[in-house]
């Protein structure tokens, strides 16, 4: 028996750091930033979810920097602790193949 659980069961007290991706990023802050969620998107130029009015922050990669460098920066490097109460969410190949997930 399945069980349906109403978008008032969703916790929406922890924000989400989403890393790449394109129109996946783009659906989930479609789905979730109107529910209530925060969520932060790192991707390069041409993410469609950066420039979403549910991405309650943009963090487009740097040019002339790599997507691991700029993600390294945001999440691992010293004092790097804006993002720590995040869940983060590797959205393409590339950031599932990083060594931040190792």
């Amino acid at each position: 028996m399945k069980t349906h659980h109403s978008s008032d069961d969703l916790n929406t007290d922890t924000p989400i750091l989403a890393l790449g991706g394109e129109v996946n990023t783009l659906a989930m802050a479609r789905h979730l930033g109107p529910k209530g969620v925060r969520i932060s998107v790192s991707g390069e130029h041409g993410c469609y979810a950066l420039s979403s009015r549910w991405c309650s922050a943009a963090l487009p990669v740097p040019q002339g920097m790599s997507s691991h460098d700029y993600w390294f920066e945001l999440l691992l490097a010293p004092g790097a602790d804006r993002y720590r109460d995040h869940i983060v969410m590797a959205m393409n190949d590339e950031c599932c193949r990083s060594s931040l997930l190792r």
